[in-house]
């Protein structure tokens, strides 16, 4: 099935099939918009523009995992984890260098509750 539509209320009413319902209803429950650096302070894209993909990713690892090739799923998580810090920190640095106005505060939203959409106070 393709993505869901912007209202999911009307899949409930619909004649789709129960376990894209199912899949819909999870989703509708469990899944919300989170806090994003870039919208806080759009000069965090100069640090976008500096990160390169790590890999292994999570979806990798997980596979990896399930299929046996990955014995230690706690040990490649956290690599993978120090990584993509490791990524950030040097993209944070040279976007500064390139004269972004950004700030690890960008990232912090004490206004956000886990749960919920977020919504800006701003």
């Amino acid at each position: 099935m393709d993505q869901p539509p912007l209202n999911l209320d009307l899949v409930d009413s619909s004649t789709a099939i129960d376990a894209y319902k199912k899949a819909v209803a999870f989703c509708k429950a469990n899944v919300f918009q989170m806090p994003q650096a870039i919208v806080k302070n759009p000069e965090q894209a100069a640090v976008d523009a500096q990160r390169k993909p790590v890999t292994p990713h999570v979806g990798n690892i997980v596979q990896g995992y399930l299929s046996g090739s990955i014995k230690d799923l706690k040990g490649a998580l956290k690599k993978l984890s120090d990584a993509t810090e490791a990524d950030r920190e040097q993209a944070f640095k040279k976007a500064k260098a390139s004269g972004a106005k950004v700030s690890m505060d960008d990232y912090a939203f004490s206004d956000w509750k886990p749960g919920q959409d977020y919504e800006s106070q701003n």
